[in-house]
């Protein structure tokens, strides 16, 4: 479980994150929901540790988030790749960085591990050795999403991540998002923009507006996320 307890973090702006407390659970795909500014992203970021929070507390069981950051996977809203490599290059990096065993990346992408299951997920067979410059947006965010997955994290993070994928890998997204989570004992936490993804594949959603949660919904057959985010969010 992923406690998240008293966590404040304030800007110059007077833009203040409120998290009296949230407790989030394994085998759950979680959205973070709200209007541009109402704190998604800065959410995430003070989760991971990216920008230090002012008060709180943020553990996984009973160590800080922070000491587990190798159980965690993040793809950020504008992908961090190294450009001058290639797309294997920089999933060895990232093999390297976790020291994983990086031979299934070399040989290409006929092997039996996690890294042939996403090269082929996401059709990258024939792009794989060319630079990642070379990539448009789409390609650069799949990259990205397999860097955050390859050493099998237990907490998957990511902001926006269907931004620039095609309608196919959308679709394998996400089927893979709900065998991870259901067979594999994870948990995912990501912000979107996009609420019929968010119908289809999540388990909650977590409303915010001006950087407090106002709502925590599990999904149900009564009403949509789509229903919920004009009842919380939206003015009337």
């Amino acid at each position: 479980m992923l406690v998240i307890k008293n966590v404040t973090k304030k800007y110059k702006n007077n833009f203040e994150l409120i998290i009296p407390k949230l407790e989030l659970e394994s085998n759950r795909i979680y959205a973070l929901l709200g209007k541009n500014g109402a704190g998604k992203s800065t959410t995430i970021k003070v989760m991971l540790g990216i920008e230090k929070k002012d008060s709180g507390s943020i553990k996984m069981g009973e160590e800080d988030l922070f000491e587990n950051r190798n159980k965690i996977g993040y793809v950020p809203d504008e992908p961090m790749l190294i450009e001058k490599l290639t797309g294997r290059e920089q999933l060895q990096y990232v093999s390297y960085i976790y020291d994983i065993d990086d031979n299934d990346i070399s040989a290409g992408c006929d092997g039996n591990n996690k890294t042939s299951e996403y090269i082929k997920m996401f059709e990258l067979e024939d792009r794989m050795d060319k630079r990642i410059e070379e990539y448009s947006k789409g390609m650069k965010q799949k990259i990205s999403i397999m860097s955050s997955m390859i050493h099998n994290p237990d907490i998957l993070i990511l902001d926006e991540p269907f931004t620039g994928l095609d309608p196919v890998s959308i679709i394998n997204m996400k089927e893979w998002m709900r065998k991870f989570v259901k067979k594999e004992n994870k948990m995912i936490i990501f912000s979107s923009h996009d609420l019929d993804v968010v119908n289809d594949i999540c388990t909650d959603a977590i409303f915010l507006k001006k950087g407090k949660i106002v709502a925590i919904e599990e999904n149900n057959e009564k009403r949509t996320f789509t229903e919920m985010f004009k009842d919380y969010l939206m003015e009337n």
